[in-house]
C-alpha cells in the first residue's frame, strides 16, 4: 500500500484499484463461460490499458522510455509475428491521455495547478474541433471520418500529455535516452537489411513494394518500421536527441555515427535536407550565426523545390472510375486532383475522403497480405500539409501552421535562456515541420505519436527549470534590497572613533 502511495496516489484511490480488479477478474472467469461474447482479447487490452494508466501517473519515466522502443518495434512485429496487435498503440495513447487527465486532476486535489499555454490548448482545440465538426464534407459522417479523426486526435493529445505529465525533467531525461537508443537499434537492423538484400527479406516475411523497396536496383532500408520514410523520420528523431541534448562522449559520437549511416541507407532525399537544418541549429547553439543562417537559407530554397516538385516521393495510382485510372507522379498533380471545386479550398473536401484515413477506411482492424499487396484505391496526397488542407481546408491547414510556429516560438525562447530542452523542441518541431512535406506526417505512426510527445515533455521541462532557476542575469529581490540597504545613508547613528559634541 505505501509503495503505490508513494507513486502519486490517494489512499481513496486504493479503493478504485481493487474495484476496477475485482470487475476485471470477475469478466475473465464470465469469458471462459460464454465463449465467444466476450473475447479474451480485449480484456488483455483493459488489463494493458489499465496498467499503463498506472504507470504514466506514477512513474511517467519508466512509462515513457518504455513506449518509445515499443513503438518503434510495434510495425515489425505485426508485419512477421502478430498481424493483430496493430491497435495496442491506440490502447497506450488513450491510456496516456487518460494518465494525463488523473495527473491534472490529482494536482487540482492538492491544491497545486499545472502551468499551461492557452495558445497551444485553443490551437490543438481550433484544429481537432475543425476535424470533428468536418464542415467541409457537410457535417457527414463516415468510417473515413471517425480514422481521420482518430489519426490526427492521438497525436495533438500526446503533445498537451507531454506539457502535463510528473517529473518533466527526468522523464525527459530517460526518454531522450530511451530514443538515442532506440534510434542506434534501428539503425542497426536497417544496415543488416542492406546485408540482407531484397529477396532475402521477402523470404523472412516482409513485403515487396510495401515494406522491401529499391531506388535504382539499391534497397531502401527501413529498419523496424513499415516503409523508408518513417525509418528516417525515427532516426531523426534519435539525432535530435543525440547532438542538442546529450554530453560529448565517445558513446554520444559512436551513436551519432550509427544513426547517420543508417539513415543514409534509407535512400530519403528529405532526411538530408533535415540533417542540414539540424546542422544548422548546432551552429546557432555554439553561436555561428552567420553560417546557421546560410545553411536555413538552403534549406528554405531546397524545401519551396520540393513543394512545387512535379515528382513525388513515390508513384500513386489512384481508381478514379470503373475503368479509369489516374497516375498521380507529383505533388502539383496530386494538389489539383484533390481541389478540382473551388469551393472546397475554405474547408476541405471533408475528413477521410483522402489520405490515410481513406486508406486506412478500406480495412476493419487488420489487412491481409493479399490486401497489402494489392495496394489501395484511395486518393493518397504526398504532403502532410496537402493532406490536412484536403481534410479541413486551408483555415484548418493555417491553424496547424500557427500551432507549429507557437511550438518552434516557445522553443526559441527556452533556447535564448540557455535551456537545452528549447533547442530539442527546436529540433524536433523542424524536423516534423520538413518531413511532412513528401508525406503525411501529421497523421504518421510512430514519428507524429513521438514526436509531439516529446515536444510537449522538453516545453514542460524548459518551464519547470524557469520556474525553479532565476532567469540567467536576474538578481533576487532579497539580494537587491540587501545592495540597497549598503549604499542607503546612515543617520543619528554616530560613526566609528567619532566624538559627540
Amino acid at each position: 500500500m505505501n509503495a503505490v502511495l508513494r507513486l502519486g496516489f490517494f489512499r481513496s484511490d486504493l479503493a478504485h484499484f481493487g474495484l476496477g480488479a475485482l470487475i476485471l477478474f470477475m469478466t475473465l472467469a464470465a469469458s471462459t463461460r460464454v465463449g465467444e461474447v466476450l473475447s479474451v482479447t480485449l480484456l488483455v487490452g483493459l488489463a494493458v490499458f489499465g496498467l499503463v494508466v498506472i504507470a504514466f501517473v506514477g512513474v511517467p519515466h519508466v512509462a515513457l522510455a518504455t513506449m518509445i522502443p515499443i513503438f518503434c518495434f510495434l510495425p515489425m512485429t505485426k508485419a512477421l509475428y502478430v498481424p493483430w496487435i496493430g491497435p495496442l498503440k491506440d490502447v497506450v495513447t488513450v491510456a496516456a491521455v487518460a494518465a494525463a487527465v488523473v495527473t491534472v486532476v490529482q494536482a487540482a486535489r492538492g491544491g497545486r495547478r499545472i502551468p499551461g499555454d492557452l495558445w497551444i490548448v485553443a490551437l490543438c482545440a481550433f484544429v481537432l474541433g475543425l476535424y470533428v465538426m468536418n464542415i467541409g464534407a457537410g457535417l457527414e459522417r463516415t468510417w473515413g471520418w471517425g480514422h481521420g479523426v482518430r489519426l490526427f486526435a492521438l497525436p495533438l493529445s500526446l503533445l498537451l500529455v507531454g506539457l502535463t505529465l510528473k517529473h518533466p525533467r527526468r522523464t525527459l531525461r530517460w526518454a531522450l535516452t530511451s530514443m538515442i537508443g532506440t534510434a542506434v537499434a534501428v539503425a542497426l537492423v536497417g544496415i543488416v537489411q542492406q546485408l540482407a538484400g531484397p529477396s532475402r527479406l521477402v523470404e523472412f516475411g516482409w513485403l515487396w513494394n510495401v515494406n522491401v523497396r529499391t531506388m535504382n536496383g539499391v534497397l531502401r532500408s527501413f529498419g523496424t518500421l513499415d516503409e523508408p520514410f518513417a525509418y528516417a523520420a525515427v532516426l531523426v528523431f534519435g539525432l535530435v536527441a543525440a547532438l542538442m541534448w546529450a554530453p560529448r562522449r565517445p558513446l554520444t559520437y559512436a551513436a551519432v555515427a550509427v544513426i547517420s549511416v543508417g539513415l543514409t541507407l534509407s535512400l530519403v532525399r528529405s532526411a538530408a535536407l533535415i540533417a542540414v537544418a539540424l546542422l544548422a541549429l548546432l551552429l546557432a547553439r555554439h553561436g555561428r550565426m552567420v553560417s546557421a543562417v546560410f545553411m536555413l537559407a538552403i534549406v528554405l530554397v531546397a524545401s519551396t523545390t520540393f513543394i512545387l516538385s512535379e515528382e513525388a516521393t513515390e508513384r500513386r495510382v489512384v481508381q478514379g472510375g470503373p475503368e479509369l485510372y489516374l497516375t498521380l507522379n507529383g505533388r502539383t498533380s496530386a494538389w489539383q486532383a484533390v481541389f478540382e471545386d473551388a469551393a472546397d479550398v475554405p474547408l476541405g473536401r471533408g475528413v477521410g475522403e483522402v489520405g490515410t484515413a481513406a486508406n486506412r477506411a478500406e480495412f476493419q482492424v487488420t489487412r491481409t497480405r493479399q490486401e497489402a499487396l494489392a495496394g489501395s484505391q484511395a486518393l493518397v496526397v504526398d504532403s502532410g500539409y496537402f493532406a490536412a488542407a484536403a481534410d479541413i481546408g486551408i483555415v484548418g491547414l493555417a491553424g496547424l501552421l500557427l500551432l507549429l510556429g507557437r511550438l518552434g516560438l516557445l522553443g526559441h525562447r527556452a533556447a535564448r535562456r540557455g535551456r537545452p530542452e528549447g533547442w530539442v523542441a527546436l529540433g524536433l518541431v523542424g524536423a516534423l515541420a520538413l518531413d511532412a512535406i513528401t508525406r503525411e506526417s501529421f497523421t504518421a505512426f510512430p514519428t507524429a505519436y513521438l514526436g509531439m510527445l516529446l515536444i510537449g515533455l522538453a516545453l514542460a521541462t524548459a518551464r519547470e527549470a524557469d520556474e525553479e532557476e532565476p532567469a540567467a542575469g536576474a538578481v533576487p529581490a532579497r539580494k537587491k534590497a540587501r545592495a540597497r540597504s549598503r549604499r542607503r545613508p546612515i543617520t543619528g547613528v554616530p560613526r566609528p572613533g567619532a566624538t559627540g559634541a
